[in-house]
């Protein structure tokens, strides 16, 4: 998972700009009415997503002056649709991904915003930015609409799990009959400075974005788009060439995010060297 800045906006105004935005006089009112009622709800929010205790939001909850589809139509009618709020709120969330890459897997595009607290079972967050993460398709399907009933319940979230900068996600490597299979985990021992339950959560976020399928497709294109240049550095330099030049790649990624299939897969890949050399050398090119 990759971390992201929260997003800087001012909930006083984005439903200012969505009430303003509706023809229905008595609409336009009562939303304005409950801009109060939303700010100290997003304040709680705020506070609760930073001790990790999002089992402690009320579900179920919105303003009394409008009802749970209103609520959540300021979402899906304004946010979304409504072509100057989308530019200047929905956008700007989506563009907190610089690279276009979904935080969460770090393979698909993103494409969406999700609600970390889905706007069907925690309606009053439906507009709330720190409540909305730019994701690709996949993630966002995958995670569903389902209640955060305890602690253990909360998958990763890129805004406020930003303690989490250990290395968390491995890749063992085999051979078999000259096949070379990718296999990522979650590390097998927790890290000292975190508690069993971000252990937890990070083990329940691995399963629920169905990591491990996804970033062993990647590593296995990655080997095959490279593996004429690796064999070629074996050919016309050295294994010790070839290792400093996983090393240097690894570096770079690392850099950018430690925890990427990327990086998780060069150091598997310079922890198994001699591995990776045997299948270079036994695995040529039609």
């Amino acid at each position: 998972m990759k971390r992201l800045n929260k997003p800087s906006m001012d909930i006083h105004t984005i439903v200012e700009d969505c009430a303003n935005s509706y023809r229905n006089i008595d609409l336009r009112q009562r939303i304005i009415n409950s801009t109060n009622y939303i700010y100290e709800k997003s304040n709680i929010y705020d506070s609760l997503s930073s001790q990790k205790s999002w089992h402690l939001i009320n579900k179920n909850e919105y303003p009394s002056q409008l009802t749970h589809d209103e609520m959540t139509k300021l979402y899906t009618d304004k946010f979304v649709v409504q072509k100057q709020i989308r530019e200047k709120y929905y956008d700007k969330i989506m563009s907190l991904c610089a690279d276009g890459l979904c935080p969460i897997c770090g393979i698909g595009y993103v494409s969406t915003l999700d609600h970390y607290l889905p706007k069907s079972i925690y309606p009053i967050y439906s507009i709330t930015p720190s409540n909305l993460i730019p994701v690709c398709r996949d993630c966002n399907i995958s995670k569903s609409d389902k209640p955060i009933n305890s602690e253990f319940d909360a998958v990763l979230n890129p805004y406020y799990d930003t303690e989490l900068n250990e290395i968390w996600i491995e890749a063992s490597i085999s051979l078999q009959n000259n096949t070379i299979t990718i296999v990522y985990n979650v590390i097998g021992e927790k890290p000292n400075i975190w508690s069993e339950i971000q252990y937890k959560r990070v083990k329940k976020h691995f399963e629920i974005f169905q990591l491990k399928k996804a970033l062993s497709v990647q590593a296995i294109s990655e080997i095959e788009n490279n593996k004429f240049a690796w064999k070629t550095m074996l050919d016309t330099a050295n294994d010790d060439f070839l290792k400093a030049y996983l090393e240097m790649q690894l570096e770079s990624f690392e850099r950018h995010d430690i925890n990427s299939w990327r990086s998780v897969l060069y150091r598997a890949l310079i922890a198994n060297i001699d591995q990776l050399i045997f299948y270079l050398k036994n695995n040529d090119e039609d």
